[in-house]
């Protein structure tokens, strides 16, 4: 996402962007010193320039950036963004980074909520994930609802994902005889659970599990039902994607997810539902065919308001806000032609930006 989200911030606002990588970061969960050693030596290549900020995607990246400003004698603003609520072994070096960082950013207030709540740290903003709505995820012409309920799951096949919950509902939605298809895109330790539990039940025919996928939009514009019941969910990127492309979601009511998931307008919200009741829920809407297209198209319009030239444009002010000021590089560390070259470039809109990220596998 964030390769994709930082070519979106050059084409749209000229900021230059330069991004770092770990890739060692996501398999060195068990061994953070590497990882930051690893973050804090690619640091080493980049050219410092006025107006300069750092942004990082991950806690350890903020660790690893504010050691490499030490070493070099340099102070750099530096964002933070927040994308998951840590879990109890990561809430030390998640709340070191909070408070290492300038400027802390949640991509759901859930999050903020969570954090303000579990400690003295300060969130300065909310920005919600974008997607791409101009070249991935486009409105598209869905299967007719009233032909067949297709449902579709996007997500990685872990218990969090709450997948053995979708698929109870996909069986009570058979035995409601309602013509269901459920396409799972994804791949985890659950996979052969999953698949077992709708071979046991004589659903086998029923679930057309295609792995993971980098580009699942083509698999969710052959289907015309978003379905993912998470224990826990941030922000719920996939849902958003599925409204994009017309598809209206449904989902339980937890997290960040009735932030953009509106009950009866772009989806259905499971609160305190089963899947007995949430499968009578869908049986009815596949009933009612002119429902469905409301909220497809309730869906399209839910998804424009989440672009990724939204966020591109969010984080541009947030580069633009007094940060360039706080630390003002010293004199001699670009060269008078660097800065008239790329960093003019910046600095008309106010900074030049460089990517700390941190390899995720979704």
């Amino acid at each position: 996402m964030v390769p994709e989200w930082a070519r979106w911030q050059q084409s749209l606002s000229g900021v230059f962007a330069e991004i770092h990588w770990s890739p060692s970061a996501y398999t060195a969960q068990g061994n953070s010193g590497h990882a930051v050693w690893h973050y804090a030596n690619s640091l080493a290549s980049l050219r410092l320039e006025p107006g300069m900020v750092l942004h990082a995607h991950h806690p350890l990246a903020v660790v690893a950036a504010r050691q490499w400003m030490a070493r070099i004698d340099r102070r750099i603003p530096l964002v933070f963004t927040i994308h998951a609520i840590p879990s109890p072994n990561e809430q030390p070096v998640y709340y070191e980074a909070l408070w290492a960082a300038d400027f802390n950013v949640t991509v759901s207030r859930y999050v903020a909520e969570v954090l303000l709540q579990s400690s003295a740290v300060r969130i300065d903003a909310i920005i919600r994930n974008g997607m791409d709505a101009e070249t991935r995820f486009l409105p598209r012409r869905l299967p007719p609802f009233a032909h067949g309920v297709r449902l579709v799951s996007v997500a990685r096949l872990e218990k969090e994902k709450g997948l053995d919950q979708t698929a109870r509902v996909v069986i009570e939605l058979a035995r409601l005889h309602v013509p269901v298809i459920w396409t799972l895109v994804g791949d985890g330790s659950l996979r052969q659970t999953i698949l077992g539990q709708m071979s046991f039940e004589g659903m086998a025919r029923r679930i057309r599990w295609v792995g993971f996928d980098r580009r699942p939009e083509r698999w969710l514009e052959v289907s015309n039902l978003f379905i993912l019941l998470p224990r826990e969910e941030a922000f719920g990127n996939a849902f958003v994607e599925a409204n994009m492309m017309g598809i209206p979601t449904v989902g339980p009511a937890i997290g960040g997810i009735p932030e953009h998931l509106i009950p009866g307008f772009n989806g259905l919200l499971a609160d305190r539902i089963g899947p007995i009741g949430l499968a009578r829920i869908i049986r009815d809407l596949y009933r009612q065919p002119r429902r469905w297209e409301r909220m497809h198209q309730n869906a399209i319009r839910q998804g424009r308001s989440l672009t990724i030239e939204r966020a591109v444009k969010d984080y541009h002010t947030v580069y633009g806000w007094p940060l360039s000021d706080l630390y003002p590089l010293a004199s001699g560390s670009a060269s008078p032609d660097d800065r008239r070259g790329r960093s003019r470039r910046s600095r008309k809109e106010g900074v030049a930006l460089s990517l700390v990220q941190h390899i995720d596998s979704g």
